[in-house]
C-alpha cells in the first residue's frame, strides 16, 4: 500500500512566468497525455480541448513522486457577477439553471476544480489515503482562505468522483452530457464546508501545506505566505 505522505507537494502559478521550466513542462505532458488516453477511451479526438490554453493562466496543485509527477488539479476564479467571467468557456456547457441557481444563493464568486489527474499506479485502491480527495481537501482549503463563496466542479457519473465532493459538503447544481458522458455540476459552498473530512485526509494535507515555506522568488516558489494553515 503507497502512502500519500511519501509525495512532494508543489504549487505552480501559471498565470504568470514561472523558472522552474523544466518541472512545468513535465507536469504539463503528464497532464496533457493522461487527458489523451482518457479522451480516447470516451472516443473523443477533438485536440482543441487538450491546447496549452487549457493548462496555462491556472494554479496549479501537483504530487510528485521520485521526482515524477503523479497527480495534478487546475484551479482558477470566476466571479459569477461579471458577464466576462459567466461567459467563460467553462461555464458555456453549465445549464442556465445552474449558474442562476448559485446566483440566487450568493455563491458568486467561485472557486473551479477541473482536469484532475492521477497515475494509474497512484490510484484509490493503491494508497493509504485517496489521492483525489486529498487534492480536493486542498482546494477547499485554499478557497477557504480567499474568502471564496464556492468551490465548483463537474465529473463523469459512472466514476463516482461525484461522492468526493459529496463528503466536502457538495450538493447537485444539474446533470448534464459532456464529453461523451453523463457528468454532474457541483457546488460546494464554501462557508460551512469540511476542510478535512477525515483525519487521515487532514494529516497528509497538512504536511503538504507545511512544505511550502517563504521564498523571496515568487517566480520560483509560490507560497502560502500570510494564509492561515490550521494546526
Amino acid at each position: 500500500m503507497k502512502r500519500l505522505d511519501s509525495l512532494e507537494f508543489k504549487l505552480f502559478d501559471t498565470r504568470g512566468l514561472c523558472s522552474r521550466k523544466q518541472s512545468l513542462d513535465e507536469l504539463y505532458m503528464f497532464w496533457k497525455l493522461s487527458w489523451e488516453r482518457t479522451f480516447l477511451q470516451l472516443g473523443i479526438y477533438d485536440k482543441d480541448n487538450l491546447n496549452s490554453d487549457v493548462f496555462l493562466g491556472k494554479r496549479i496543485f501537483s504530487l510528485w513522486a521520485d521526482q515524477h509527477p503523479v497527480g495534478v488539479v487546475l484551479l482558477e476564479t470566476h466571479d459569477l457577477r461579471m458577464k466576462c467571467h459567466q461567459q467563460s468557456s467553462y461555464f458555456e456547457d453549465y445549464p442556465n439553471r445552474a449558474i442562476n441557481t448559485l446566483r440566487d444563493n450568493h455563491l458568486n464568486l467561485a472557486y473551479v476544480i477541473s482536469n484532475m489527474v492521477i497515475d494509474p499506479s497512484w490510484r484509490k485502491s493503491q494508497t493509504d489515503v485517496p489521492m483525489s480527495e486529498a487534492l480536493v481537501s486542498l482546494t477547499v482549503w485554499m478557497a477557504k482562505e480567499e474568502r471564496a463563496d464556492a468551490v465548483l466542479g463537474f465529473s463523469r457519473k459512472e466514476r463516482s468522483v461525484d461522492m468526493i465532493l459529496d463528503s466536502h459538503g457538495a450538493f447537485p447544481l444539474a446533470e448534464g452530457f459532456r464529453f461523451n458522458c453523463d457528468v454532474v455540476y457541483q457546488c460546494i459552498p464554501v462557508k460551512d464546508a469540511p476542510t478535512f473530512p477525515k483525519p487521515e485526509l487532514k494529516t497528509v494535507c497538512l504536511q503538504y501545506l507545511s512544505q511550502m515555506k517563504p521564498h523571496h522568488d515568487e517566480l520560483v516558489q509560490p507560497t502560502f505566505e500570510g494564509y492561515s494553515i490550521p494546526q
